[in-house]
């Protein structure tokens, strides 16, 4: 039985399967071909550089064979899905083992399917192979892609130049080098294409279309346009010293690693997708191909330096010899190139033989630009003396007015041909043996760079365009944005002359030399460039960019060293030691450091340390018995030597050895001073005739370096360590950071920071460590080698990146390079996917694409550097193509927002693109657009960054219209966005959304969100954390901060919470501030939030009055702490104005921060102050002040965006990537975002109770208003029940009918009543909601819609009718005997259907501009209606319409009806005067007009709370008067008995009727 019962176990286990981890070895794409070419892909993940990130894909770019022979047979270890599936291996366990990710996708779809289109193999391959067939393998043997291909590029360095493939830019015009069939030499790097030089030898081809870069302009408010002319986002300008972001680099400094000496070991965009810089290197520089930058007779390591020059002999068409001889003279400098060639020739050698193997006149083909050649010509004088002369030939037209110098001849014509030659005068060409030719070389290169490249750019073509700049004596037009950027452009050199650069348009991007020399504005290009084009070096100091003040150290103030250089101040030189009467030596700062700062040594007494002596004791060896003793503070510094080495009177040796720190040890009887550590020296012939027998025990165990290193570790010392190492002043530090350690030290915080900015990491593991690889033929590739048959012969095959495609990775892709940076305005924690597609603009064809995921939270300040290559090579030069990025809510699975950025300028090998985009709100997607047809399968969406629409299509459809079908071949629950490419939902990758990322735990209910599965080996998972916990997996709980305010402090909206962690003087680093912005919801009066950070000090400013509290002041910084502080008016950090005089004020900080422990002495009860620079905290037992540098200028306002609503301001905590943001409402709005308006015509109950209620709380703590609100709101339901039911009784019957006021009165009975019912429905949906008790957002949106809507609607409704009933009772009084009833009738039971839809219809806007908003701060769920201008407009006026005319209807037909009775009964009755007919009428007939003038009188009160009460200003303003007043809107729909029928007789009589019926009914009813 145990074994059946083994046997059944084993076989349900894989079987055959290798146990082995590899990771990156997954191949991608294998299924289907990417961009018509590339397939078979592993993917890399380079260390990120600062935020620099990228994806690297190694792809097989060009066709390949498919290779005939059976893998199923030759492979013993193939399985197929029925195999995989008996034995339980999962997707998972196939991805662990390196299967390709289309196969484990096809796997995964079987398994959910349990069916397959067609028969699929798994091959368990052994370890080094991989692939579909097992059929690549390395050479190197790793178990990480990543670290073969980082081995790969570290190891470049040692490959023979002979034996590299070069890359080659082949999509230019055949002419360029003359040569249709043209060679592997005959190429141009894509760097070179629009370099401003022409490096075409036939023609301009390389420059053909590059002056249209020159007319393109950035937006001097958002944009930064970089020397070639493209631009970028002005955020990215001097952000990323290692990534520049303009493709020239030229929008960050120059430093070590901009050199870009590393490029050969660097595959990322930093070195693929940049060229050159040509305002950082003066001279002619050559581009290797790989990124690096080098001067034209250096070397590139890739050896693209000697081929590019042996394409240059090539063409010259002469005997061997004669090219070596000419190689030699013209290029003897470059002994790296041609040193066994021409090491041992000197200059008249090489002249000799060129005489000798040359032609007389022989031409050099062009080095520099094109058309610059070099001419040499020798004869044979009758003395054997060789006349050499050396031409220089160019192009005059392209260098018309070019000024030469007086080294050059006049021009000739010497070849015949259009060409103008110039002999250069070179002398002593005989007796030279060192000559060289890079000088002049470097000339000519300045020189000829001044020609004009660009025929299309000259005054006779854009003479009106104000943006460019016409040289001097020239036909030459440069860009003005040339102007003072370090390059001499025009022939003259008076663009970098120009006078007036500080009046430009462009001022804003440019850099302002001192004020006080010359002004001169240069452009951002030569800042920090290494060359000083500021007089006075001003654009050469590194700290330019912040724009830091030099903030005086308060620590240093006072503490007995002088740091600071005088100050001259009225006469007199100030220091930071001069007027020290009212600062103390002995502070937190100095006690106990073993450096006496006081000149008593009165801080280093008392200390904790051991000692042997009591208390105001320094431990001294007398100088007379030479005995260790014990010295009293009094007797130091009294100009009696007592100790050995002037121990207590150390002040000479510091005087006379001012920069000698460590020479502090007085020779006895004697003036000369020297160090500690040679008190232990062997000799000791320092102090001669002094007796150091003393120190000899600890001399001869120790010597001098080990009593340095005890010094400096100060832990332990002996008694005479701590003597001798308080001889040294040299511990002291200039730079004293601000600390709170006291008198007591507590634990120090330790980083880790790792500035290692090379790509090759410690955990690249090389197997050649003597770097035998000498060839490397795939270019900037990989080598890997594939089987190709039965025998396991091979072949190479290389897997290029994006840059490079051929079967040597030989040739460069057109592509474009996208840089794109995403911030998001609220949305901090959802997670989109981001899909960036290159599409013609045509046919809306895709042309390649890539996704990744994004979290603000986590990928905030990165940059995704991203190709996009074309379908067709080369690209289509008359098509126009765009970038579209598409973002998606990952978690909502929800279409979000669109961008479209077209690519300018086609004709640009490499388009470089950078982007700064913003995720600011949901788009909302038009249905229906006149101007586009989306047919039945997509709909009509806008980008977001400019005026142009374009169909989103549904799944399964794409083209610009919606109208191609293609096959949806992703998972369930993931959408489909185009061919073959679907996006995933959360936990789900691979390219059709089949394989689930491993789990990660996350705990107290964090959110567990996957990285990219392409990152591989470092692959980690990210927790997003609930309020309150933080750390990878949310396990550490946040320290709780609850704030109170005292009776006397107004409890703020609004405040900003500065925390502050300090570090001791075991770790001495600048103090860390964080800010952060934080409302108190008006219904608390306690702050209550939470910390992640370690601090030490916070600070309360309330907002907008920046009052600053000192809130928590705590020395030891404990995590997950409850902290509770009370603040009150002795907190409040005052004004330094406020407590010293104005004279000391006004005084320069070097003299006035001497004077800052005043206010700490005077006022026991301060416990902060602060001045424009700093913040000063008083000690509470010495009475001293405490200050650190604070920034009282720091904006906390946002920039981009401001998310405030109603003119409200926006402030968030950091400028960079904010984590939150607080609005700081104005007047008559509050909110989290100031949503709430109270200034509209108008209040709803929302705005009015909002924050009334308490969430997450019972009814009973609910607050009074809520109470009071509740009992009025019940009791007038129950009310305007009871009114509504007996109005309908009464008001149907027939004897109320004769007139067309009784269907009036109906029908308003009718809507009174449900009036009354949705007005206590939407407060009883209001309560339970804002209480919590209801979340369902469907419920709440409709209560948010329907109710408010109706309710407006259906009490306008009543107001109108009403009125109505006004009007025909004035109509009645008027016509009077001539009254026609049925008329009467008939016109009023159309007017009140009439009514009913005018006022629905004109309302009709109210729910579409009503939506529900979340309020994070306060977790509340607001009914929110926000109108444009123009609707807003429109609304006040429509309230105020339906409000204003029923009312002002009412007064008229009262008036004209007590008018026009009276009058009519005067006619009839004349011995009665009008008067007396007047009294009599309104007697008889006051049912008619007390109706109106009831409805008149309630009104009045909400007449005057709209118009004449202004606002509730804040959330926290008493809201009585407001809810009164809304709730008397309310009382007409429930006062129709009062109204309408106890004031008329006849209603009377069928109201006592109908209420006599209904009483018997009852009655009857209960007898039966």
């Amino acid at each position: 039985m145990f074994l059946i019962i083994l046997l059944i176990i084993f076989n349900h286990l894989p079987m055959n399967f290798e146990l082995r981890l590899l990771h990156g070895y997954n191949l991608y794409h294998t299924e289907y071909i990417l961009n018509n070419f590339d397939h078979d892909c592993l993917s890399y993940f380079p260390s990120p550089v600062q935020f620099s990130y990228q994806f690297i894909q190694y792809c097989i770019r060009y066709p390949i064979d498919k290779l005939e022979f059976d893998y199923v047979n030759y492979y013993n270890h193939s399985f197929t899905f029925e195999d995989l599936y008996e034995r339980n291996v999962t997707s998972q366990q196939l991805y662990e083992w390196s299967a390709p990710i289309d196969l484990i996708e096809n796997y995964q779809e079987y398994l959910e399917t349990n069916q397959s289109n067609k028969k699929y193999f798994f091959y368990n391959c052994t370890h080094p192979r991989f692939g579909s067939h097992c059929e690549y393998y390395f050479d190197l043997n790793l178990d990480y892609v990543s670290r073969i291909i980082e081995s790969t590029y570290k190891e470049s360095i040692f490959l023979d130049v002979d034996k590299v493939t070069t890359s080659c830019y082949i999509h230019i015009h055949w002419n360029c080098f003359g040569n249709e069939n043209r060679t592997a030499t005959d190429c141009l790097d894509w760097r070179e294409i629009c370099n401003g030089k022409i490096e075409c030898i036939n023609g301009r081809y390389d420059e053909e279309f590059c002056w249209q870069l020159e007319f393109n302009e950035c937006d001097n408010q958002t944009e930064f346009r970089c020397y070639n002319g493209l631009c970028i986002p002005l955020d990215f300008l001097h952000d990323d010293r290692y990534n520049p972001d303009c493709l020239d680099r030229s929008d960050e400094p120059l430093f070590q690693f901009s050199d870009q000496t590393k490029c050969y070991s660097d595959p990322t965009f930093r070195c693929e997708e940049h060229r050159c810089d040509p305002t950082r290197y003066k001279n002619d520089i050559i581009e290797c191909g790989d990124g690096s930058c080098i001067e034209r007779y250096a070397v590139c390591y890739n050896g693209r330096t000697e081929k590019i020059f042996n394409s240059y002999w090539l063409q010259m068409n002469t005997s061997d010899k004669c090219q070596s001889a000419v190689q030699c003279f013209i290029d003897l400098s470059m002994k790296e190139i041609y040193a066994e060639l021409c090491f041992y020739k000197t200059t008249l050698k090489h002249i000799i033989d060129i005489h000798r193997y040359c032609p007389q006149t022989i031409r050099i083909p062009a080095f520099l630009f094109g058309h610059v050649q070099i001419a040499l010509t020798t004869v044979l004088k009758i003395n054997n003396t060789i006349d050499f002369q050396v031409y220089i030939c160019y192009n005059d037209k392209i260098c018309s007015g070019l000024l030469f110098s007086n080294d050059f001849e006049l021009p000739i014509d010497l070849f015949h041909d259009n060409t103008t030659c110039r002999l250069m005068k070179i002398p002593s060409l005989y007796s030279s043996t060192s000559f060289s030719w890079t000088d002049i070389i470097k000339y000519l290169y300045r020189l000829f760079y001044k020609c004009s490249n660009y025929p299309e750019l000259s005054h006779h073509h854009i003479s009106n365009n104000s943006n460019f700049y016409q040289c001097i004596n020239s036909s030459k037009v440069i860009s003005k944005h040339r102007l003072l950027d370090g390059i001499e452009d025009c022939p003259h050199n008076d663009d970098e002359s120009y006078a007036e650069s500080c009046s430009l348009q462009n001022l804003n991007h440019r850099f302002k030399c001192d004020q006080h020399l010359k002004r001169k504005c240069i452009t951002y290009w030569c800042v920090l460039n290494q060359y000083d084009d500021c007089l006075d070096r001003s654009d050469e100091h590194e700290n330019f960019i912040q724009n830091q003040r030099t903030n005086i150290s308060f620590p240093i103030m006072c503490d007995g060293f002088t740091e600071l250089p005088p100050i001259m101040i009225n006469g007199h030189n100030y220091t930071d030691e001069t007027e020290c009467s009212y600062s103390s030596c002995n502070n937190i700062y100095t006690r106990c450091d073993y450096i006496w700062n006081c000149i008593d040594g009165a801080d280093e007494v008392n200390c904790e340390w051991p000692s042997m002596c009591p208390s105001s004791h320094h431990m001294c060896i007398l100088s007379i018995s030479q005995q260790l003793s014990c010295l009293h503070i009094n007797q130091t510094n009294d100009g009696i030597i007592d100790c050995l080495g002037a121990f207590d009177e150390r002040q000479y040796c510091r005087d006379m050895y001012k920069s000698g720190h460590n020479v502090r040890y007085r020779c006895l009887n004697s003036t000369t001073c020297i160090g500690n550590s040679l008190v232990c020296h062997k000799e000791n012939s320092h102090c001669i005739g002094n007796n150091l027998d003393v120190y000899k025990p600890y001399c001869s165990q120790y010597n001098s370096p080990y009593l340095t290193m005890r010094c400096k570790e100060r832990e332990n010392f002996i008694h005479l360590e701590q003597i001798l190492c308080t001889f040294t002043d040299i511990m002291k530090n200039s730079l004293v950071h601000f600390t709170l350690e006291g008198y007591t030290s507590y634990k120090s915080l330790k980083t880790d920071s790792n500035n290692e900015l090379s790509m090759n990491s410690n955990r690249i593991l090389s197997t050649k460590d003597n770097h035998d690889i000498k060839s490397w033929p795939c270019n900037r590739g990989l080598m890997i080698y594939q089987i190709l048959d039965e025998n396991n012969n091979t072949q190479m095959v290389c897997f290029c990146p994006p840059a490079y495609y051929g079967d040597s990775c030989q040739y460069q892709n057109q592509r474009v390079s996208l840089t794109l940076q995403i911030k998001s305005s609220f949305d901090f924690r959802t997670m989109f996917t981001v899909i960036i597609t290159l599409r013609d603009d045509e046919q809306n064809q895709i042309q390649s694409h890539e996704q990744f995921n994004y979290l603000y939270e986590r990928d905030c300040p990165k940059k995704y550097n991203i190709y996009l290559l074309y379908v067709n090579r080369p690209k289509n030069l008359s098509t126009n193509y765009s970038v579209h990025i598409d973002i998606f809510d990952k978690e909502a699975m929800q279409y979000r927002a669109s961008w479209l950025y077209p690519v300018k300028f086609a004709f640009l090998p490499v388009y470089h693109l950078a982007i700064q985009l913003e995720i600011r709100a949901i788009i909302k997607v038009t249905q229906n657009c006149a101007t586009l047809n989306c047919g039945n399968h997509g709909r009509c969406s806008q980008y977001v960054n400019i005026q142009k629409l374009f169909c989103v299509c549904h799944q399964g459809w794409t083209g610009k219209n919606c109208h191609i079908s293609y096959k949806n071949l992703c998972s369930s629950k993931s959408i489909s966005f185009g061919p073959n490419i679907c996006i995933c939902p959360m936990g789900k990758f691979g390219s059709r959304c089949f394989l689930t990322h491993s789990s990660c735990s996350c705990e107290n209910n964090g959110t567990c969100v996957s990285d990219d599965e392409r990152t591989n080996e470092r692959q980690t998972n990210w927790c997003i954390c609930p309020k309150g916990y933080s750390g990878a997996t949310c396990a550490q709980r946040d320290t709780a901060l609850a704030v109170s305010f005292a009776p006397e402090i107004l409890v703020p909206s609004n405040v900003l919470m500065h925390f502050i962690q300090v570090f001791d003087r075991h770790n001495p680093q600048p103090h860390i501030r964080s800010s952060i912005p934080k409302m108190i919801p008006p219904d608390q009066e306690v702050l209550a939030m939470n910390w992640s950070r370690p601090f030490h000090l916070v600070y309360m400013e309330i907002i907008p009055s920046k009052i600053l509290y000192l809130t928590v002041l705590q020395f030891i910084h404990t995590p997950s702490a409850n902290l509770s502080s009370t603040l009150k008016l002795s907190d409040r950090c005052m004004n330094l104005s406020e407590l010293l005089n104005e004279t000391i004020v006004n005084w320069h900080p070097i003299r006035r921060m001497k004077y800052y422990h005043i206010p700490c002495q005077q006022r026991t009860d301060l416990r902060c102050f602060y001045d424009e620079r700093h913040i000063c905290i008083c000690n509470q037992t010495l009475r001293q002040a405490n200050c650190m540098p604070f920034d009282h200028s720091i904006s906390y306002e946002c920039e981009s965006s401001n998310l405030c609503e109603n003119n409200g301001k926006c402030f968030r905590d950091r400028s960079n990537c904010p984590n939150s943001f607080m609005c700081v409402c104005e007047d008559c709005s509050y909110g989290a975002r100031c949503q709430i308006s109270t200034k509209v015509f108008g209040l709803s109950l929302d705005v009015i109770l909002g924050y009334q209620f308490r969430p997450n709380r019972s009814f009973k703590q609910q607050s009074l208003t809520i109470h009071f609100a509740t009992i009025m709101i019940t009791s007038m339901l129950i009310f305007g029940l009871i009114n509504g039911l007996l109005s309908i009784s009464t008001f149907h019957k027939k004897k109320t009918h004769e007139a067309g006021c009784g269907y009036y009165l109906l029908a308003s009975s009718y809507i009174s009543t449900a009036t009354i019912i949705i007005f206590a429905l939407k407060f009883y949906f209001l309560l339970v909601s804002q209480m919590n008790l209801l979340t369902n957002r469907r419920y709440l949106k409709f209560n948010c819609i329907v109710f408010e809507y109706f309710l407006k609607s259906l009490l306008s409704i009543g107001d109108w009718l009403n009125a109505c009933v006004s009007i025909e009772r004035a109509y009645i009084a008027f016509k009077y005997t001539r009254f026609n009833a049925k008329f009467a009738k008939y016109i009023s039971k159309r007017m009140t259907i009439s009514i009913c839809l005018f006022v629905f219809l004109t309302h009709i806007h109210d729910p579409i501009f009503r939506d529900l908003i979340d309020d994070i701060e306060t977790n509340r769920v607001w009914c929110h209606v926000q109108f444009n201008l123009y609707v807003q407009m429109y609304n006040t006026i429509l309230l105020s319409f339906h409000f204003i005319a029923p009312f002002v209807l009412n007064i008229c037909s009262a008036l004209i009806t007590l008018t026009f009775t009276s009058r009519h009964k005067a006619r009839a009755h004349k011995k009665d005067n009008y008067g007396q007919h007047l009294r009599k009428q309104f007697y008889v007939l006051k049912h008619l007009f007390i109706s109106p003038l009831i409805l008149i009188l309630l009104a009045l009160p909400r007449l005057i709370i709209s118009f004449l009460s202004g606002c509730m200003k804040t959330a926290r303003d008493d809201p009585w008067l407001y809810l009164i007043g809304y709730l008397i809107s309310f009382v007409p729909p429930m006062s129709l008995i009062f109204v309408f029928i106890l004031p008329s007789d006849v209603y009377k009589t069928e109201f006592k009727n109908t209420f006599r019926r209904s009483k018997n009914t009852t009655v009857s009813t209960g007898r039966s």
